[in-house]
């Protein structure tokens, strides 16, 4: 969506919505729970919780409806958001502890799934 839209360069524009901030904290709760459960070597039930985020951000995508929004050039900036929530999810700049082996991978930072670091 981005290389759509954006040419594949996409700024943030601070035009979020209470979905976003929805988002942002099952992404935080989630990370905690991953936290806990692998501290009790819980693998299995760690990855679930994985998974449960991945629907959650399929539903975000539902929500949003960037398809929408791109048919609207005054929504350029909500829709700007959505992949950088999406990137905001899968990546963080913190350390890394859990690299993403990918030829994608960011190389000026070191690309981590956020919920593991």
């Amino acid at each position: 969506m981005s290389n759509k839209y954006f040419g594949g360069v996409v700024t943030s524009t601070g035009v979020t919505g209470e979905v976003d901030a929805d988002l942002k904290a099952v992404v935080t709760a989630t990370r905690d729970r991953i936290g806990e459960k692998m501290a009790k070597l819980r693998v299995a039930d760690a990855i679930s919780e994985v998974f449960a985020l991945f629907r959650r951000c399929n539903k975000y995508i539902d929500e949003t409806t960037p398809w929408v929004l791109a048919k609207d050039e005054a929504q350029n900036d909500r829709l700007a958001e959505v992949p950088l929530q999406s990137d905001r999810v899968h990546h963080d700049r913190r350390k890394s502890s859990a690299p993403i082996p990918s030829g994608n991978r960011r190389k000026n930072r070191g690309a981590v799934i956020d919920i593991i670091a």
